[in-house]
């Protein structure tokens, strides 16, 4: 019997990806600042974002995750959504799928499909619009920032 038949396995299902999927998602895009920094940006102070990061927590509200969505820039989408979405949604785990693009970085790559610098997507590394680490995209997510250079292979931090 497939899982997914039972009411019960589902509800659970929707309430653990509920929880374990916003403090996952938290937790990357938080990159190598301390919870004392977001929380801070956030006018939270450092346990909140550490409940918010647990993923047994499973308390946060709306107002927060709007908060801390402006913190880091990106959107917040709280939608209902069919079984068949959740678990698409939950088989890629990657850093790169939990860590959205800032809206700078999105108008950039707009910006680069629009002029023809995006041609072909492939994989590079690019240094991190919202936290201090590399993390490896391919091309058709995101134009470099401003303090990045194009070597061709990956985007190396330019200094200044």
């Amino acid at each position: 019997m497939n899982k997914l038949e039972s009411k019960k396995f589902r509800d659970a299902f929707v309430a653990s990806n509920a929880r374990r999927g916003i403090a996952y998602q938290l937790r990357a895009m938080r990159g190598n600042r301390t919870q004392g920094q977001i929380g801070k940006l956030a006018g939270k102070p450092q346990n909140v974002i550490s409940r918010l990061e647990n993923p047994r927590y499973g308390k946060a509200n709306i107002q927060t995750l709007i908060e801390l969505a402006s913190v880091y820039d990106v959107a917040l989408l709280v939608k209902f959504v069919p079984f068949g979405r959740l678990i698409a949604e939950t088989e890629d785990l990657s850093q790169n799928a939990l860590v959205p693009l800032s809206f700078d970085a999105e108008m950039a790559l707009k910006r680069a499909v629009k002029s023809g610098d995006i041609q072909t997507p492939r994989s590079f590394t690019f240094w991190g619009s919202t936290s201090d680490d590399w993390r490896s995209v391919t091309r058709d997510e995101v134009n470099p920032p401003s303090n990045v250079t194009d070597t061709g292979t990956k985007w190396e931090k330019v200094d200044g």
